[in-house]
């Protein structure tokens, strides 16, 4: 069949390949997708050439991105249970229609509803290119706090506290809410003082609107009671023994008055009487708490 010289174009550059057979194979890597089209074609024979239609060679160049759309104070999502992040894929290149496949099960290129974790996503082209991408999306830590219950110091006081030693992880300025009462914070130690007995609830937030929260029970202390019972009636030269009846842990008594008393810090005192008396005795506990009561003696 002879040799043949032909024109071509590639893209909007004319070549020219002289002497070739029939069936002769072009060898063509464009950087971008190009179109190829015989222009004249001259035969050495000088014979009529049909010249086919164009064709044309898709280059796929493609490039991926992942962003995150969802900023919680330099996190993706807000807390650690939460699920409020977002991310969205970002394609350059390629051919479509494009394949997209993420690692949670989702086809589309923007997610939404999502939880702290690794997401991975594959996308494959109409050409056959494939390109991986991978994405983390963070969380801070789990919000939590270490608190101490000290109970009022004697049984009526309202001086009971509660304290916040330690808030861990979350973002700060903390947000305390203590019953009805809400207290903005940035330190990470609080005290809530001048408490009377009974439950507190405490809820601590972050400025995520992350929360954690508890119920604490500031306890009553135990009553300090004492009870000498009824005045009595004695006859001069009588002799009577007083026993208070008591509740509390006792550590301290001291009886009034003292000067016809051998023990004046005994729990059980024996009395005699020359004159009508009024005897008292207080008593004490390990926190200073005492209760007072006394008896009248009435000597005839």
């Amino acid at each position: 069949m002879g040799n043949f010289d032909i024109t071509y174009l590639e893209g909007g550059l004319q070549r020219t390949l002289n002497n070739i057979q029939n069936g002769y194979t072009i060898s063509v890597i464009p950087d971008s997708s190009t179109t190829f089209s015989i222009q004249n074609v001259v035969s050495s024979e000088w014979r009529c050439i049909d010249i086919g239609e164009e064709a044309s060679v898709r280059v796929s160049r493609l490039a991926t991105e992942i962003v995150k759309l969802t900023d919680y104070n330099g996190f993706g999502v807000s807390c650690t249970d939460a699920k409020d992040g977002a991310v969205e894929l970002l394609v350059e290149g390629g051919v479509e229609p494009l394949d997209i496949r993420w690692s949670n099960g989702e086809r589309e290129t923007k997610l939404e509803g999502l939880g702290a974790g690794m997401y991975q996503v594959i996308v494959l082209d109409a050409a056959g290119c494939v390109i991986t991408d991978s994405i983390r999306l963070e969380a801070g830590n789990q919000l939590a706090f270490i608190s101490d219950v000290v109970s009022p110091t004697c049984f009526g006081d309202e001086d009971g506290v509660i304290t916040i030693d330690t808030i861990l992880g979350g973002i700060s300025p903390y947000t305390l809410s203590f019953n009805d009462a809400t207290i903005v914070a940035s330190q990470k130690s609080i005290a809530l003082r001048n408490l009377t007995p009974g439950q507190y609830f405490l809820e601590i937030k972050d400025v995520n609107g992350c929360s954690a929260d508890t119920l604490l029970s500031v306890p009553q202390p135990e009553e300090v009671v004492v009870e000498l019972g009824e005045d009595v009636v004695l006859v001069l030269g009588d002799s009577l023994t007083l026993i208070p009846s008591v509740s509390g842990a006792i550590q301290t008594v001291r009886w009034t008055p003292s000067g016809d008393l051998s023990f004046t810090d005994s729990l059980q005192i024996l009395v005699k009487p020359f004159l009508t008396t009024t005897y008292q005795v207080t008593l004490g506990d390990s926190s200073g708490c005492s209760a007072t009561d006394q008896i009248y003696n009435f000597l005839y």
